[in-house]
C-alpha cells in the first residue's frame, strides 16, 4: 500500500490450496498492465492488459485451454495475444463454452476483427459479421429450415464505410433485408446520410405488397407511397410532405389496374396541414361517374 492506502506494485491473490487465483500490478489503486487469472488447478482463465485506465486486451479461457472469449488490442502487448489475434499473421480462432461447444469463430489479422459468426447450440449459424468492400455487414438467421436443414437468413443491415470496429452496433446503415421463415424476401430499405429513401415490401407469396420513395430534404421533401395488391396490381398511389400529411393527388385503383378515385390536396399551411380541394371518381369500365370540388367546411360543390 502506498502513502494514500491505495494498492501500490504487485498484488496476488491466492486459492485456499495455495495455487495463485490472480496477480496484477496496481499504480495508487489503478490496475496498470498485464492481470492474470487462474482456475484452482493453476490453469490460465483470463488475460488482460489495461492502459490509461482502459482495459484494451482480454482474453479468457476454459479449464480446458480452449478461448472463452476474445478482445484484442491494436498492437500485441502480452506473449499470448500474438496467435488468437493473428499479431503472426490473419487467422480464424474458435470460442467455445465451458461444455466444448463452439460459439463462435472469429478472423483476426493485426487484431483486427475481420469476420465473425456465431452459433447456436445445435451448431447452427445465428449471426454473421463481415467487411463487405468497407462495409460492416451484419447477417442474422433463424433455427434451420425443416426443408433442408440450413439456417434461414432472416435480417441483413449493411453500414456505410468508416473506421467504426466490425462489432459496432451504431453507425448510419446504408441498406437493410428482411426475410420470413420460408425464405421470402419481406423488406428492403435503402439509407442515404443514414435515412430511408427507398423501401420496397413483400407478401408472403412473393408479389409486392409497397413502395415508398423519399425525394428532396428539409420543408422540400416528397414521399411518394404506392399499395399493391396480392396479386401485385396497384391499390394506390399516395405523395405525402414532409409533415407527413396530403399533398398533391391521391390515387386509387379498382383491381383491374383502371383509376378509381382522385383525391387533390390543396397547399400546406404554416403547420405543414392539408386539405381536400377536390375529388373525382370513375366506374369500373373507366368512365367518369363524380367530379366535385371540396369547399373549406368540406361541403361539395359537385361539377359532374
Amino acid at each position: 500500500m502506498n502513502e494514500r492506502g491505495n494498492s501500490q506494485g504487485i498484488e496476488k491473490q491466492f486459492w485456499p490450496n495455495g495455487q495463485v487465483k490472480s496477480e496484477s500490478t496496481s499504480d495508487n489503486g489503478q490496475t496498470q498492465g498485464v492481470s492474470r487469472r487462474y482456475f484452482e488447478n493453476g490453469n490460465i482463465e483470463r488475460i488482460g492488459f489495461t492502459q490509461d485506465r482502459r482495459t484494451v486486451l482480454e482474453i479468457s479461457f476454459n479449464n480446458d485451454g480452449s478461448y472463452a472469449d476474445l478482445r484484442c488490442a491494436v498492437a500485441s502487448v502480452v506473449a499470448e495475444d500474438r496467435k488468437p489475434c493473428g499479431f503472426n499473421g490473419k487467422t480464424d480462432t474458435a470460442l467455445y463454452t465451458a461444455k466444448g461447444r463452439r460459439r463462435a469463430l472469429q478472423t483476426l489479422d493485426q487484431g483486427k476483427l475481420l469476420a465473425a459468426t456465431t452459433y447456436a447450440d445445435d451448431g447452427s449459424v445465428t449471426n454473421e459479421l463481415s467487411f463487405d468492400q468497407g462495409r460492416r455487414r451484419l447477417r442474422t438467421y433463424s433455427a434451420p429450415s425443416s426443408v433442408d436443414g440450413k439456417p434461414v437468413l432472416r435480417e441483413e443491415r449493411i453500414y456505410e464505410p468508416g473506421d467504426l470496429p466490425l462489432g459496432t452496433s451504431t453507425g448510419r446503415l446504408q441498406s437493410s433485408k428482411l426475410w420470413a421463415a420460408n425464405g421470402q424476401a419481406t423488406e428492403s430499405v435503402v439509407y442515404a446520410d443514414g435515412k430511408p429513401t427507398h423501401t420496397e415490401r413483400w407478401y408472403l407469396n412473393g408479389m409486392i405488397k409497397e413502395k415508398s420513395t423519399v425525394t428532396g430534404s428539409g420543408d422540400s421533401t416528397r414521399i411518394v407511397q404506392e399499395k399493391f395488391t396480392d396479386e401485385g396490381k396497384i391499390a394506390s398511389r399516395e405523395t405525402l410532405n414532409a409533415s407527413g400529411a396530403m399533398m398533391g393527388s391521391q390515387q386509387f385503383f379498382y383491381g383491374n389496374g383502371k383509376l378509381r378515385a382522385e383525391i387533390t390536396y390543396g397547399d400546406a399551411d404554416a403547420r405543414g396541414r392539408t386539405r381536400v380541394v377536390a375529388r373525382k371518381e370513375w366506374d369500373e369500365s373507366g368512365k367518369l361517374s363524380a367530379d366535385d370540388e371540396v369547399l373549406e367546411d368540406g361541403s361539395r360543390k359537385r361539377k359532374l
